[in-house]
């Protein structure tokens, strides 16, 4: 006599299928290409320096602070799956209570202790930072600086041949505008608003 009905049976069959194929079914995301003037060496360069200058200006907790262990833990574990250039990743914790994370060019990433604090479990919080992640592997903050460099060089160059000046739709050109307004012209995607 047969213990298992014929459904069950049936359903632990696609289970194996599904356990033994799942390598084979994870996606892997390849970044994309776009203009970019920076290599990846100066992109880290430029990160750095954009670090040392958001470590001087917000309340960041030292790296000997459990909760920024953890999300140096957590950041790690999500760093190592990311796609494309094995950027030099390091995770900070700003704090602030406000909910807010950004990445920096070359791998640099903040988070809010307000982020943290409102996540309601590490899932939560894990999108956060991998949605950051994202924007290092993409390269986000540099691909932005090489458009406004490209459309500066062009506006240069359309003065330098006495050209008029192509004319492009309303709102091209300018930075994008976001829930919280309009982003400065000089920023970099990603990058904190100077505190004044």
């Amino acid at each position: 006599m047969n213990r298992y009905s014929p459904c069950t049976r049936m359903f632990a069959l696609v289970l194996i299928v599904f356990l033994s194929a799942s390598p084979y079914l994870e996606a892997r995301v390849e970044p994309t290409h776009g203009f970019d003037i920076f290599s990846q060496d100066e992109e880290i360069q430029l990160g750095k320096q954009s670090a040392a200058e958001v470590m001087k200006q917000l309340p960041v907790l030292p790296d000997s602070d459990p909760v920024t262990q953890y999300v140096q833990k957590l950041g790690g574990r999500l760093a190592a799956r990311a796609p494309g250039y094995q950027w030099p990743y390091n995770f900070h914790v700003v704090n602030v209570k406000e909910i807010n994370a950004f990445a920096l060019p070359g791998g640099s990433i903040f988070i809010n202790l307000g982020t943290i604090q409102a996540a309601d479990n590490e899932a939560q919080l894990a999108g956060v930072m991998s949605h950051e992640i994202s924007h290092v592997v993409q390269r986000h903050g540099t691909r932005a600086a090489s458009k406004q460099m490209g459309a500066a060089s062009e506006s240069a160059m359309d003065s330098l041949t006495a050209r008029p000046p192509r004319r492009r739709p309303a709102g091209a050109g300018r930075t994008g505008t976001g829930p919280a307004g309009p982003t400065p012209a000089g920023a970099l995607a990603g990058t904190p608003p100077r505190r004044g």
